[in-house]
């Protein structure tokens, strides 16, 4: 019998447990399957490295569990995985490589949050029908991959699909993800947070669109900069910046300066500019930049974040809190920060 084996079998009291390559085990172990199935308490299950074996062993699970985490390894044939027996007591699910012939004929009631990471979402109106009170949703895709015909295509389909449903999502605490994955799922409820990774300017359009259709009141981006230049910047924040001023009152964007060829300077610049327009309560702004020194490093690193902040807050009227965040990763991966967080008398 294994040693992970013995530990389960006198573990009844168990409420977490985590398996980075679970695989290994279930395969050359029956007694580790077996005793996973005698944990009458445990509430969150985390397994890496899935496959058949694991996949097997999960499906006969009857623990309660609330939280989930899958990390599929490889495809799984038909009917060898299923939530079914867990059903009724999820409320948190994440699964990376995501297929969904694995959730078909199963409804999940209970599930708010949602994690899901995969090669392509082409299955968007299954993943509204199983869960159908979702509060967030996290979708992560190799998008990057794919040509504008396709995100386009997928968008459509999805979109149709959903509206063909009798039950949709009407309205999300928080939605977050790459740009494209987003975009090609074909939402188009309401969002309370939108939170995306957004790397390329050429996403500008995907960008407005999204904003459009989910009107968020809270917009999260992560932006790299890389080759971009000034006007590059411009192009991309002004529509979206017009966008967001109907319903955005909190916003935080966090700048990757690594590569960049634009001043610091010209970067905030653009920034006081375009967000005077949006009646913000809430702004964050995060630069990160990384050595080796450039001109964008050498001017981040005398800027005063409290300065800045006062600027903003100058600039911006109606804004009540603003943080601002400077911080440089060195070589050998040590973090220098400096940060001020301003609350603005009005």
């Amino acid at each position: 019998m294994s040693s992970l084996a013995q530990i389960l079998l006198r573990a009844s009291h168990l409420i977490q447990l985590e398996i980075p390559y679970a695989e290994g085990f279930f395969k050359y172990s029956p007694e580790t399957l077996l005793s996973l199935h005698l944990l009458p308490r445990l509430t969150s299950l985390r397994l890496g490295g899935v496959w058949a074996a694991t996949a097997e062993a999960f499906s006969r699970v009857t623990s309660p569990l609330s939280y989930l985490s899958l990390a599929f390894q490889k495809d799984v044939s038909d009917g060898a995985f299923s939530l079914r027996r867990v059903s009724n007591t999820l409320v948190c699910l994440c699964v990376d490589n995501w297929k969904s012939r694995y959730i078909e004929n199963s409804e999940c009631p209970g599930v708010q949050s949602l994690h899901i990471a995969c090669n392509r979402i082409d299955d968007m109106a299954v993943i509204v029908g199983v869960f159908p009170n979702i509060s967030s949703f996290t979708l992560e895709t190799s998008g990057s991959l794919w040509c504008t015909e396709q995100i386009q295509a997928l968008r459509r389909t999805n979109q149709a699909a959903i509206r063909n449903l009798p039950n949709k999502w009407a309205f999300l605490d928080r939605l977050s993800g790459s740009v494209l994955a987003i975009y090609a799922s074909g939402l188009e409820c309401r969002v309370h947070e939108l939170d995306i990774r957004w790397i390329n300017p050429a996403e500008s359009t995907q960008v407005q669109e999204l904003l459009e259709d989910l009107r968020p009141q809270s917009f999260r981006a992560k932006v790299s900069l890389g080759d971009l230049t000034y006007q590059d910047l411009v192009d991309t924040l002004v529509p979206s910046c017009a966008q967001l001023a109907s319903t955005c009152r909190s916003l935080a964007i966090k700048v990757h300066c690594n590569n960049s060829k634009m001043e610091a300077s010209e970067v905030l610049e653009c920034l006081m500019s375009q967000l005077q327009q949006i009646p913000l309560r809430s702004l964050e702004l995060h630069f990160q930049w990384r050595r080796p020194f450039d001109q964008t490093v050498q001017a981040l690193q005398v800027l005063d974040p409290n300065a800045l902040a006062s600027e903003f807050a100058h600039r911006i009227s109606g804004l009540q809190v603003i943080t601002i965040s400077l911080e440089e990763e060195g070589r050998f991966g040590n973090i220098k920060r400096k940060e001020c967080t301003m609350t603005v008398s009005l």
